[in-house]
């Protein structure tokens, strides 16, 4: 039984999967041993990729004291505190105005900086409006913080909340994005293929498509897709997007070429 649960999490490990699913193998583990190092620094990730962070807090905590040589905990700690420190600053500011928490946030994204503090804030603003709209900005602002971990729970929240990619688009180009991000080139590509099929106009869609395709060029070798990069990436152009975004992706394009 033991043998089973750490293949399990060692399998969930392998793909990324911090969720509600990993945490409770985790739980097991340390149920059946409570001395397993491994297992608690895994509860403790699931937890703060679940946005619970002072429970990962109180976890990591507990290990160092245990075992203060524990290199993995003490950086894992250090990252969690980070979290715990911006959301002490984005709960005063919902607080006093929820407004000015909005601003504050809108403020960093456009200055691409204080990434724990957008992560903190849009998390507060998803709890309390529970909408795929929140959830979504929460899951961007995770993947500018590089947290890849609560970015996917994030938006499998939201795929959950709408399954359907002709009505969610925004969700499932998210998510796609985790995904490619991750190096799950196939599964992204799945679902950005799914949402082109929903509504062929969607050239948000079509350009993180091309993206995906390129990456599949620059990092497996595989060129096939290539042209359909260049058609997805002329239509949006055709469309009127002329943005930085699809300048820098014909720029890429013309280098892989």
């Amino acid at each position: 039984m033991e043998d089973d649960l750490q293949r399990r999490a060692q399998a969930m490990s392998d793909h990324n999967d911090w969720g509600e699913a990993a945490l409770a193998v985790y739980e097991s583990i340390l149920q059946a041993d409570p001395t397993d190092e491994a297992a608690a620094v895994g509860r403790a990730r699931c937890l703060r990729a679940l946005g619970r962070m002072e429970e990962s807090f109180a976890v990591l905590v507990t290990l160092m004291t245990e075992r203060p040589d524990n290199p993995v905990a003490r950086s894992q700690a250090t990252k969690t505190k980070r979290h715990l420190d911006a959301k002490t600053r984005a709960e005063h500011l919902l607080a006093k105005d929820p407004q000015a928490l909005f601003d504050a946030l809108e403020r960093a994204k456009r200055q691409e900086r204080d990434h724990k503090f957008q992560v903190e804030g849009r998390r507060l603003l998803a709890r309390r409006d529970r909408t795929i709209e929140a959830a979504c900005a929460l899951g961007a602002a995770q993947r500018r913080d590089r947290d890849l971990d609560g970015a996917l729970n994030t938006y499998r929240w939201a795929v959950e909340k709408n399954a359907s990619p002709e009505s969610n688009p925004m969700t499932h180009v998210g998510l796609s994005g985790v995904l490619r991000d991750l190096g799950r080139l196939a599964d992204a590509e799945k679902i950005l293929r799914e949402v082109r099929a929903a509504n062929r106009s969607d050239h948000f869609a079509g350009i993180t498509l091309a993206a995906v395709l390129m990456d599949r060029a620059e990092h497996r070798g595989d060129r096939s897709g290539l042209g359909e990069a260049r058609q997805l990436l002329g239509a949006a152009w055709a469309a009127g997007i002329r943005d930085g975004v699809i300048k820098a992706a014909y720029g890429r394009l013309k280098s892989i070429e």
